[in-house]
């Protein structure tokens, strides 16, 4: 699991994660905290999935993504 801090930096905080600071600038350390869940869902590892109607494997982009793009089109 990802180490996620929150450093503040003049007038404005950052989320750091594993030391490395992520993308935005927040006014507030509330705005930085509500930040987190974001931050923990796009550090995340991709998860390879079988499309329901064809089979194939592609990258999940989260709940509910179970088709592959040719597959949503088709069906669009």
């Amino acid at each position: 699991m990802t180490d996620l801090s929150i450093v503040g930096l003049g007038g404005s905080y950052r989320v750091l994660a594993d030391g490395r600071a992520q993308p935005g600038h927040y006014t507030s350390a509330g705005n930085a905290i509500a930040a987190l869940p974001g931050v923990q869902r796009r550090l995340r590892p991709i998860t390879r999935r079988a499309c329901l109607c064809c089979g194939q494997a592609f990258n999940s982009l989260g709940r509910g993504n179970r088709l592959c793009q040719p597959c949503k089109e088709e069906m669009a």
